[in-house]
């Protein structure tokens, strides 16, 4: 259910349909959290945060990145780790 969701939302951001991509990510982010899947979760978070930075919400996108990280940090993904660390503005 996790991925279809995330999948779906990947889709929808490419049509332009941002509101159901975030809601997409919100239901995909809560699955893939009960699954303890910390890498598709810091994914999600990112990619939720990107379409809020575009959308001009940038203190959301801040918090969902601030998320991200902390998920990431729970996962052996440096190169992960490295991209939401920029997306914050972080030294790497």
């Amino acid at each position: 259910r996790a991925l279809i969701y995330a999948k779906n939302a990947k889709l929808q951001n490419r049509l332009g349909e941002k509101a159901k991509a975030l809601n997409s990510y919100g239901i995909s982010s809560e699955a893939f959290s009960n699954l303890s899947e910390n890498e598709s979760l810091a994914k999600n978070y990112r990619e939720a945060a990107l379409i809020m930075r575009g959308i001009g919400n940038s203190a959301k996108a801040k918090t969902l990145l601030r998320k991200a990280y902390a998920a990431a940090q729970n996962t052996e993904n440096a190169e992960l780790k490295m991209l939401i660390m920029q997306d914050l503005g972080m030294q790497s």
